[in-house]
């Protein structure tokens, strides 16, 4: 009996990575009909921002990627990663001006199909990073291991501070706002069952519809 091929992946480079995520975009966008201008205007970036980071030009940022979920929906880690078994879906990280991701794991509910995404997330001190709606349904969850922070939906902040916990459902405006300190912890983004739409795409993607590579 031989052993499963291992799921673990070399870290790209920076260039390397941009490529990957912005083949990814290009891809996605594609398959759901949307034009790189209404993509750009839904998300709300210059549409030469969003040519650059689909060719590979452009480092992706955490605020962008973010950005773009929404739109195209589907979760962060589609956005960072090629295809990973779920549960194994690790060792990826994104960079923005206020806060950091680095990927650690991606879980699905068997009973549910709702899909968890788990972050290791760090964000500086300064101003509040404010992130958009990431769609209907979608659940975040932040423990905190350093720092205090004010987290949660614009208007129903939520202090917190090590060992504390805040839930909020982030179908809206939500923000990060770091009180003390260099804030750490960890992020749990939920979304609910994929729903397929006709003669479409599902409306959120299991890390890359979770299809193996030909040869697995």
């Amino acid at each position: 009996m031989t052993d499963a091929p291992s799921a673990e992946m070399v870290e790209p480079t920076a260039a390397e990575f941009g490529a990957q995520v912005g083949a990814r975009i290009r891809r996605l966008r594609s398959e759901r009909g949307i034009s790189l201008t209404e993509l750009a205007r839904q998300a709300g970036l210059g549409k030469g921002t969003l040519s650059e980071l689909e060719t590979g030009q452009r480092n992706p940022t955490l605020e962008t990627l973010y950005a773009l979920t929404a739109p195209l929906g589907i979760g962060l880690a589609t956005l960072l990663t090629s295809w990973r078994p779920v549960g194994h879906a690790h060792g990826v990280s994104v960079q923005g001006e206020a806060a950091g991701g680095h990927l650690l794991d991606v879980i699905e509910d068997a009973e549910t199909g709702a899909i968890t995404e788990v972050y290791r997330l760090t964000i500086a001190p300064g101003p509040a990073y404010v992130s958009g709606s990431h769609g209907s349904g979608v659940r975040e969850q932040l423990t905190l291991v350093s720092g205090h922070a004010a987290v949660g939906r614009v208007g129903e902040l939520q202090q917190i501070g090590p060992g504390g916990s805040a839930e909020w459902i982030s179908d809206t405006e939500h923000s990060y706002q770091v009180l003390d300190g260099t804030v750490t912890g960890v992020l749990l983004i939920t979304h609910p069952k994929l729903t397929p739409v006709a003669g479409n795409t599902p409306s959120r993607s299991r890390v890359e519809q979770n299809v193996p590579p030909e040869g697995m």
